[in-house]
């Protein structure tokens, strides 16, 4: 009953945002809730408009960032337009220093460079401390709005194809998707022991596990552990009651079967894929040699590194030429070696790692924050997608940029 009070408690703190919080509320619902899209056409279509669902998504972000345009001058500076002109540049002139990227550069040009880098721009305009209450939002919305797809779902009112048991198949977009809401929601739940948040955490994590997606689940472990043990202190015991958490994580993974068991028997009985239920009772999860022919990905894409001789790599897209499907790597890093080399690949990893470092100055939740942001825009990029194609890991950028520029005017300021 609570869980419902504080679900219409949303539109009431949707009101009481001032404008510029709207507007941000408008970006980043759009950017981290990508089933904002999926959610909203259908009444175009309903309506006779199917042909215009294609401004959906735009207008959410023209109309969040005229709402927010004070926020978005002051976050936006020249450098981040000379930077997004680079990329552009770089990206339609690189055929000439990198022939056999041609093809693909002109098949993902449009996509590159206008649905996914200008991400950077969206990522510029958060920041924690000012947000948390619109992101919290976000988070909620997002998880209601999960709960809304997959009943559309189960109900046949959306077509998607079925798995070889007449279960619904995977929803690996649909899953990278939903992971925003779980990390803020966890992370609220954690930090304000709000209840509410804590249920439609552990609600949305079994939705997760039912989708069939394996990369997203070993995602949420690895920040829900880190979380736990590294980011969140205690200011009384707090080597104990971490020690609490890790003897906790032990028995988890010691039931681990009779939980998988039980939670799959629902997922089941409801209609949901059962698919990663089956890979974790098979131990399958973190086996290489089962995860799609990744093993085969990584290791012909390491032997084309190997023998690069000339250390710059072979271009954008071109893990894809070294697979054995013609697909991405599924590898931030090798994508990122095997197509600058380990000259520019190298000084690439080496900036990320820096900047995320860096950007660990900051204390308390903000610190968390930036965790969670590289949670949901590097560490996916571990298991699965392109960087090139994957809008989260440039939200990531232009975050990591906005909070590096909060320590710096906070050191300029303590120096004077």
């Amino acid at each position: 009953m609570r869980l419902m009070i504080e679900s219409l408690n949303i539109f009431k703190q949707f009101t009481n945002l001032s404008k510029d919080q709207k507007g941000l509320f408008f970006i980043f619902f759009a950017a981290l809730v990508p089933l904002s899209y999926k959610l909203i056409s259908p009444f175009f279509i309903i309506a006779g408009l199917g042909e215009y669902t294609i401004i959906i998504t735009p207008t959410l972000y023209v109309i969040g960032f005229l709402m927010a345009s004070s926020i978005a001058k002051r976050s936006i500076t020249v450098k981040d337009i000379l930077f997004y002109l680079f990329l552009v540049t770089f990206f339609l002139l690189s055929p000439a220093f990198y022939p056999s990227s041609l093809n693909f550069v002109e098949e993902n040009t449009q996509k590159f460079l206008l649905n996914v880098v200008p991400f950077f721009f969206v990522g510029l305009c958060m920041s924690y401390d000012r947000d948390r209450d619109v992101l919290l939002l976000v988070a909620r919305i997002g998880f209601w709005a999960q709960i809304f797809w997959q009943a559309c779902l189960l109900l046949g009112f959306v077509e998607m194809g079925e798995s070889f048991d007449d279960t619904l198949g995977e929803q690996m977009e649909t899953a990278y998707g939903f992971l925003f809401s779980l990390f803020f929601l966890f992370h609220n739940a954690i930090k304000r022991r709000d209840i509410c948040d804590l249920v439609m955490f552990i609600i949305g994590t079994f939705l997760l596990l039912s989708m069939g997606a394996r990369g997203p689940i070993i995602v949420l472990a690895f920040y829900i552990l880190i979380y736990l043990i590294v980011f969140n202190t205690h200011k009384k015991k707090n080597v104990f009651k971490k020690l609490i958490v890790i003897i906790f994580c032990f028995l988890f993974y010691y039931f681990l079967t009779p939980i998988m068991f039980f939670l799959s028997f629902y997922a089941e009985q409801f209609g949901f894929s059962t698919r990663v239920f089956r890979s974790i009772l098979e131990d399958q999860m973190t086996n290489l040699s089962e995860s799609s022919y990744r093993d085969e990905f990584y290791g012909n894409v390491w032997d084309a590194i190997r023998n690069d001789n000339t250390l710059l790599g072979y271009g954008f897209g071109s893990d894809r030429l070294f697979t054995p499907t013609g697909g991405y790597t599924h590898n931030l890093e090798l994508e990122l070696l095997v197509s600058f080399g380990i000259i520019g690949g190298g000084l690439i990893l080496c900036i990320l790692a820096f900047r995320f470092l860096k950007s660990l100055q900051h204390g308390g939740e903000t610190k968390i924050f930036s965790f969670m942001m590289l949670c949901l825009g590097i560490v996916s990029l571990q298991f699965s997608y392109s960087y090139i194609l994957f809008p989260s890991f440039f939200i990531y950028l232009g975050y990591n940029t906005a909070l590096l520029r909060t320590n710096a005017k906070e050191l300029k300021a303590y120096v004077r």
